[in-house]
């Protein structure tokens, strides 16, 4: 999954997760505004994030390795990329839109 427009030289959490309706923090969307991400909002369950390194251009680029099990096919994963963006708003991030992904033969 690929990133760009991020700020030069920073960092992104990719999210990845398993519904795009509820998750440990309750029911989604869940907005950052409290927390000071002003028209931020998590889309996505975020059952695993990774670190990612945005370069000089503002990209970056995340994978996800599917193991080849048949239990996979049919599903359904959610991801979003949070950026950190320390001049953004006061919570120093800002969030993509969110991605569907269907796992498919």
């Amino acid at each position: 999954m690929n990133l760009s427009g991020a700020p030069a030289n920073t960092g992104a959490f990719l999210g990845i997760g398993l519904s795009s309706t509820s998750s440990t923090l309750g029911p989604l969307p869940f907005s950052l505004e409290p927390l000071g991400g002003t028209g931020c909002s998590v889309l996505m369950s975020a059952d695993s994030f990774v670190l990612r390194v945005v370069d000089g251009l503002g990209t970056t680029t995340g994978s996800l390795s599917i193991p080849n099990v048949p239990a996979f096919v049919s599903t359904r994963l959610f991801a979003q990329y949070l950026v950190i963006h320390p001049t953004a708003n006061t919570l120093g991030m800002v969030v993509t839109a969110g991605s569907n992904i269907f796992l498919g033969n």
